[in-house]
């Protein structure tokens, strides 16, 4: 996982790093989550009519749902 956060700026493709982000939702401990809005932010305000801020937020729910108790 450490590898993966290590080249994750390196990732030009903003699909791939989209799919990166949720593999590092998976995988990630709590240290990931900051990371993990900074590129949900990023890819938003980069591609605002696409949908590549998808995956860092999808990240962010897993990593909430397994770090976090959610109540409903």
């Amino acid at each position: 996982m450490m590898y993966l956060l290590c080249i994750l700026d390196e990732i030009r493709n903003p699909y791939a790093l989209s799919l990166v982000c949720i593999v590092i939702g998976f995988i990630g401990d709590e240290t990931t989550i900051p990371i993990m809005h900074k590129k949900y932010l990023e890819l938003k305000g980069i591609y605002p009519d696409e949908n590549y801020e998808q995956g860092p937020l999808l990240a962010l729910a897993e990593l909430r749902a397994r770090f976090y108790q959610v109540s409903e």
